[in-house]
């Protein structure tokens, strides 16, 4: 019916998929390099048991069979095409495989790998059969056969069940750094066929692993972040067989200022002191991650405070301080207490502590 989800596991020829490798019987290729061989239209494989019998008066009536070896072989017919598709072994490739290998005197051997329903087979084979039939008129068809070049490359394995892949840790939906801080965004996933890859977005513009390489784990840091690094972020992770999901869009803020948010500088009482924006004073600046950045303005009411600049730096060890403009901007360096000391442009100095935790 219209709409309704397709079941390929109900048909027998949909549900049988077979690939091919080149390579050698040491190593198995991996996932990467196996291709489709051709547009299928049958696959089959037969054991072809070797059996000896016995008719032993032992044997109460009936004939006892033993198994001494097996045949094993896979059939395959697809359609020949001229031009094949990307993401197939091809017609073309597999044909003149097997001339050139035995113009060389080699075998033509190739690894072989076909799921079957519950179970998939693997095996380094030989090529036994390449042939091709079609009139002029018909579509034209190649069928080929492999038997076993490598006894012990050959296995039936159980297909596993993939379980679907789910976040056990999702990104939050808002994240908030200081100036200058890093953002790390970090996700974990459970279920999906190993191994995960993940591909992290900012405003829905992937992040090039080239540029950060953080952008292809399943952790992304965003180091010292400034007003540009404010967005959303979000990371996409595909299993190996192509399984993806995508976690929560997280929309990262980054503030400007420190812990404490906007100062004065007044020259009150024939000296400079230093107020919080609500006209409380402040003995220290606590600079808790990233920058801390100072808005300097005369105290409402009194009069303007000059230019302020700084007259003795803090110590370097502890953190370092820029003042641009009317804005004091403190960076820390390592955890401490030091302080500045601010002239408010006439004769008038005051000290602020900085405590960097």
């Amino acid at each position: 019916m219209q709409g309704c989800s397709s079941d390929n596991s109900k048909l027998f020829g949909r549900a049988v998929v077979l690939e091919v490798a080149l390579g050698c019987p040491d190593t198995i290729p991996p996932e990467s390099e196996r291709l489709p061989l051709m547009a299928g239209t049958s696959k089959g494989f037969d054991f072809s048991p070797n059996t000896v019998s016995s008719d032993a008066d032992d044997t109460k009536g009936y004939v006892e069979n033993i198994v001494t070896n097996s045949d094993f072989t896979i059939s395959f017919e697809g359609e020949v095409r001229k031009n094949d598709k990307l993401d197939q072994f091809g017609v073309g490739k597999f044909v003149k495989y097997y001339n050139d290998e035995v113009k060389a005197s080699r075998q033509p051997t190739i690894w072989v790998f076909m799921d079957y329903g519950p179970v998939s087979f693997r095996g380094y084979m030989v090529i036994t059969a390449l042939s091709s039939d079609g009139g002029s008129n018909d579509i034209v068809t190649l069928t080929t056969e492999f038997k076993v070049s490598a006894a012990d490359t050959i296995d039936v394995e159980d297909n596993d069940v993939i379980v679907p892949m789910t976040f056990s840790r999702d990104l939050p939906a808002t994240k908030t750094t200081a100036t200058g801080g890093d953002a790390a965004f970090t996700v974990a996933v459970t279920g999906g066929n190993q191994p995960l890859s993940y591909a992290w977005y900012y405003n829905d513009v992937l992040i090039p692993a080239s540029d950060n390489p953080t952008a292809a784990t399943p952790t992304l840091v965003n180091s010292s972040v400034n007003s540009l690094s404010s967005g959303s972020y979000k990371v996409e992770v595909t299993d190996e067989s192509n399984q993806k999901i995508t976690s929560t869009a997280c929309v990262l803020t980054v503030t400007t200022t420190g812990t404490l948010t906007s100062y004065h500088l007044s020259s009150a009482d024939g000296k400079s002191v230093i107020t919080g924006a609500d006209g409380s004073q402040s003995a220290a600046l606590t600079v808790a991650a990233g920058k801390a950045v100072v808005a300097l303005s005369p105290v409402p009411g009194t009069a303007s405070m000059g230019t302020p600049s700084i007259k003795t730096a803090p110590a370097g060890a502890t953190a370092t301080a820029t003042l641009v403009a009317g804005t004091l901007t403190i960076t820390p360096v390592a955890a401490g207490s030091t302080s500045v000391v601010l002239t408010d442009g006439a004769t008038h100095d005051t000290t602020l502590l900085i405590v960097v935790s």
